[in-house]
């Protein structure tokens, strides 16, 4: 799954980024999160208790391999959370719980479309949390992407560019596309990165917010059918834990993490997905623990050919 977008390149070569089918992971970064970094300030106090801590790292992390692993698997889509440490002022990851600095994270998202240079990749960033008065500010924001700028360089795919096909892409050898799910006119002026794009205005992406699978597909279903076609449109296929689903976990019940749920929906998520196999009513597509999911990915690649009409490439 490495290469999947080159072998598809007579299915996909004449499409768009909008017009396309990409397997994502949600929380991308998060298996990096350990209490060694810290917790977000605005985090509950007791989530950093000694007998707690831990309990909240394991309902923190929804993968277990890295970015170069997640793509390597078939991701197309990362969901990329930024904050500002205030313990050693860091531009990190987090998910309650702080992880890996952006500098490693970026550089392995490189070092796969060094090696994979037909691999279009979207990364959305969002969050740009600090402490609990202030977000990011703008030096933090200029610092990230300067930071992204340095590390990806050419491959950044510009505004005037997004809307170019796959081929002209290639042409360009663009592979990068930046959603950047912060209003830019505030940032000064940052909305001169040509590579922003500003995600409050192109994107959808809604948050079903569902702890349990049945109530999850059914605000899926809703969300899909409202599309809007005219933008970038996720689906985040997540299952979001309740209070009563992690008590249950400590006491005696599977599951006992965050990972455990996203393993234990793979199977419904999979088939609430194959019933969209021949429309064109999905974009990006996330969920957690790509590990467990490579049959969901496998059917999200395929849906590519299934719509434009093109015979299967994945042989069994």
């Amino acid at each position: 799954m490495n290469n999947w977008m080159e072998q598809m390149s007579l299915s996909i070569g004449g499409k768009r980024i909008k017009d396309l089918v990409l397997p994502g992971t949600h929380d991308s970064a998060s298996y990096s999160c350990d209490t060694k970094y810290g917790f977000l300030p605005m985090a509950p106090t007791v989530v950093t208790y000694p007998c707690i801590k831990n309990l909240a790292l394991s309902w923190a992390i929804s993968q277990r391999d890295n970015l170069y692993g997640q793509l390597c698997k078939g991701a197309r889509y990362l969901d990329l959370r930024v904050c500002k440490s205030t313990i050693d002022m860091e531009i990190r990851t987090e998910h309650t719980v702080l992880g890996e600095k952006y500098q490693q994270l970026l550089k392995d998202i490189g070092r796969f479309a060094d090696e994979n240079p037909k691999e279009i990749i979207v990364l959305c960033f969002s969050h740009f949390r600090y402490n609990k008065k202030y977000p990011m500010s703008y030096q933090d924001h200029k610092n990230l992407c300067n930071m992204i700028k340095e590390t990806l360089g050419d491959k950044l795919i510009n505004r005037n560019e997004e809307f170019d096909t796959i081929n002209e892409l290639w042409s360009k050898n663009k592979q990068i596309l930046i959603i950047y799910q912060h209003d830019l006119h505030d940032l000064h002026d940052l909305h001169n990165h040509d590579f922003l794009i500003n995600g409050y205005n192109t994107m959808s992406i809604p948050w079903a917010n569902k702890p349990r699978i049945g109530q999850l597909l059914t605000s899926l279903e809703t969300i899909v059918n409202n599309r809007d076609n005219k933008q970038y449109f996720c689906l985040q296929c997540c299952v979001t834990p309740d209070t009563l689903t992690i008590v249950k976990g400590i006491i005696c019940c599977n599951p006992t993490s965050l990972l455990q749920l996203g393993d234990n929906v793979c199977e419904p998520i999979n088939n609430f997905l194959l019933k969209y196999k021949s429309t064109r009513k999905l974009n990006f597509v996330i969920f957690d623990s790509i590990g467990s999911a490579s049959d969901i990915v496998t059917m999200l690649v395929e849906m590519n050919n299934v719509i434009w009409n093109m015979s299967s490439f994945l042989t069994h």
